[in-house]
């Protein structure tokens, strides 16, 4: 088992910060192991998930359009 899975696993990682770190490791991990990541995080997500928790405010603000 990887070290996202591990710390996943054991609640040392949020969601939001696995699939980040996810994104990062993706094209060092098997095939197989991509997969099983994927459904383990991806099928995890709620309906709706807050962007913010994934950019900076300013970042998310500009991303939506709104404020200027």
């Amino acid at each position: 088992m990887c070290i996202i899975c591990d710390q996943f696993k054991d609640g040392k990682l949020s969601l939001v910060e696995a699939v980040r770190n996810y994104g990062e490791m993706k094209e060092t991990l098997s095939a197989e192991h991509q997969k099983e990541m994927e459904e383990k995080l991806f099928n995890d997500f709620p309906f709706y998930y807050p962007l913010n928790e994934f950019m900076g405010d300013d970042e998310y603000w500009e991303e939506m359009g709104f404020g200027d």
